[in-house]
């Protein structure tokens, strides 16, 4: 468990700089353009994330596997071959997707904004999927070397340049600095990501034709190729459909409700994601890795547990800070305008502690080759969310987004657990059922005292609630990693 400490303590590092700086852009682009142009801004750069998942071919997780396994058997011409031809085909699939963009530029700022307004604005933004598909490529070899360090060195410096760009565009141009913002930050991460790229790890990319004829036969011809397409295309599937999920949702919001609305969701949508990637970082980094190299059913479980475990340790009282100082959160990170989103706050943190262990479950499928089985989960899982939350906007507004997310993620968390016992021999120990179940019932006591008790005594009834989940639910030695990871990740 160590291992996993560490691993998530370096990666760590980088997303803490990632929710500095996502927290002082938040809180500038809220007093800068206030909810509407937070609405739509946001609502661009959900555009551009759903269309890197569909331009990216899922070939990201396929290069962590396999350049991962090609490094251990020492074949640097083969893990050479994988990310050049990955990147080609790519920046092939990007083309025509902006062929496309440019063709129908006014009937897609329309469906996505309620208004043609922005087409042009559309069009130049997506200039930035080209960039962002490459950079995201490149940082999964980082991974699948074993240089998380790299990884995190790299997103520190991107990030902080990131943010000097967004002031200089925003503060003179306004919204339109915003989309122009998401190009270049685009370029200017890559290009960093390329250095590092080059100086540390010493592997050079040839980008050719002849490269792309010599590597994609490679691709097709080899055994561990033809996972890497099988990964891709189940990554490729499943990544597209959540993220333009979520993009219906903000252009249903934006439709019926104004874009207010969306930038009302964008608080919390912000908040989770945030604090979310400081634990599933360590898992992709480690535990994914980990799962695929084990054979058998004994170290499976040792090792799903031991990821397990440490969500249920940690997750609840993160969600419970962040519950518990929402108000404060809002204010300070974004304005007063934004208050309305605390109508979503109670519903949607909750499903997020699900969404944390979708991603152990998640990576645990894909790792053992159950591809079907996630594929199905993730579609069913999508399905549900945008059924249910298109059934409940209209009696409950915004708050119809925290329930059906919610909804999604404890679905999705029931079929992939009952697949893993029934068809892997997956065997939770009794100490996790514990942890899940007293984990659960402090948040829902948290987020549940200021409706039973509102004022001074339902915040005094919520520090109960984590006062007796540390007392009575951990263990020392819990309680001693817990401390230990606070200070430094040294447990």
């Amino acid at each position: 468990m160590r291992k996993l400490y560490q691993a998530t303590t370096i990666m760590g590092i980088s997303t803490v700089i990632s929710i500095a700086v996502g927290l002082v852009r938040a809180k500038f682009l809220a007093v800068s353009l206030g909810p509407s142009g937070v609405g739509i801004l946001a609502q661009a750069m959900t555009f551009v994330q759903s269309a890197e998942v569909i331009c990216s071919l899922g070939i990201g997780l396929g290069i962590t596997k396999y350049v991962s396994e090609m490094k251990r058997a020492g074949d640097i011409d083969g893990i050479k071959k994988t990310i050049s031809t990955s990147l080609i085909m790519q920046a092939g699939a990007f083309m025509l997707f902006f062929i496309g963009v440019v063709a129908g530029g006014r009937p897609l700022s329309q469906f996505l904004f309620s208004t043609d307004h922005y087409a042009w604005l559309l069009i130049i933004t997506s200039g930035a999927i080209l960039f962002s598909i490459a950079n995201v490529s490149l940082e999964s070899a980082f991974l699948g070397f074993g240089r998380a360090d790299i990884f995190s060195r790299a997103r520190i410096v991107y990030y902080t340049a990131g943010l000097a760009l967004l002031f200089l565009l925003v503060g003179t141009m306004g919204l339109a600095g915003g989309f122009f913002y998401i190009i270049l930050n685009a370029v200017v991460s890559f290009l960093i990501v390329l250095i590092f790229f080059r100086r540390v790890l010493k592997i050079d990319i040839t980008l050719s034709l002849h490269n792309l004829r010599d590597g994609f036969r490679g691709f097709i011809g080899q055994f561990h190729s033809g996972k890497v397409l099988s990964y891709g295309a189940v990554v490729l599937i499943t990544s597209s459909v959540t993220w333009l999920t979520v993009l219906y949702i903000r252009s249903i919001l934006i439709n019926t409700a104004g874009s207010d609305a969306n930038g009302f969701y964008q608080v919390i949508f912000a908040l989770v994601s945030y604090y979310v990637p400081f634990f599933t970082n360590g898992l992709w980094g480690y535990f994914f890795p980990k799962l695929s190299a084990i054979g058998d059913i004994t170290n499976y479980n040792l090792e799903f547990n031991k990821a397990l475990r440490f969500i249920l340790i940690f997750v609840p009282p993160a969600i419970a800070g962040v519950f518990l100082m929402r108000r404060i959160l809002v204010v300070c990170f974004f304005s007063n305008e934004f208050l309305p989103s605390l109508d979503i706050f109670s519903a949607y943190l909750v499903g997020s502690f699900f969404f944390v262990l979708t991603c152990v479950l998640g990576v645990a499928l894909l790792a053992k080759n159950r591809l079907k089985a996630f594929f199905t989960m993730v579609i069913v899982q999508n399905l549900a969310y945008a059924a249910i939350f298109t059934w409940l906007v209209r009696p409950m507004g915004i708050g119809a987004i925290g329930i059906a997310y919610l909804g999604m993620n404890v679905l999705f968390d029931l079929m992939c657990y009952a697949y893993q016992v029934k068809r892997m021999g997956l065997v939770v120990t009794g100490r996790n059922k514990i942890l899940f179940i007293a984990g659960l019932v402090m948040m829902l006591g948290i987020v549940m005292a200021p409706v039973l008790s509102p004022g001074t005594a339902g915040k005094a009834l919520s520090w109960g609630c984590i006062a007796v989940w540390l007392v009575f639910a951990l263990r020392k030695r819990d309680r001693i990693l817990l401390q230990a990871f606070v200070r430094g990740g040294r447990a």
